[in-house]
């Protein structure tokens, strides 16, 4: 049985209310993923870290101009682990960011399985 099918299914076998939050549930695109790591209780959080990584960014790039104009060797291992290390932190906030994302794509799926259950545990009982 494909997905859509057992999809089907389900919908059949819930109310409105229970169909509506259902087709809620579903799988996102990705732009509405990004999106809703800005709401909720991490909001703060996923906007700190969305700030600290545009900064450091920014000056990421400042130092590697810097790298690029230096003449002496000492000057150009400075630059250049300062840049590393910004693009680093970067990097490193960008894959905490796409694990929330995960995470919440997993609780989606907890939620569509939890529903599943009760439906079926109501049908069981009546």
């Amino acid at each position: 049985m494909k997905k859509h099918e057992i999809d089907d299914l389900i919908k059949q076998a819930l109310n409105e209310d229970e169909a509506a939050f259902y087709d809620q549930l579903d799988e996102q695109p990705i732009h509405e993923m990004v999106f809703d790591l800005y709401k909720g209780r991490m909001k703060w959080l996923a906007i700190g870290s969305m700030v600290v990584m545009i900064i450091l960014f920014g000056v990421g790039i400042y130092f590697a101009v810097k790298f690029f104009q230096a003449t002496e060797l000492r000057e150009m291992m400075t630059w250049g682990f300062l840049t590393w290390f910004c693009m680093m932190a970067v990097m490193g906030n960008k894959v905490w960011q796409w694990m929330e994302m995960q995470k919440n794509q997993v609780l989606r799926e907890i939620k569509r399985v939890e529903l599943q259950i009760g439906v079926l545990a109501s049908k069981m009982k009546g």
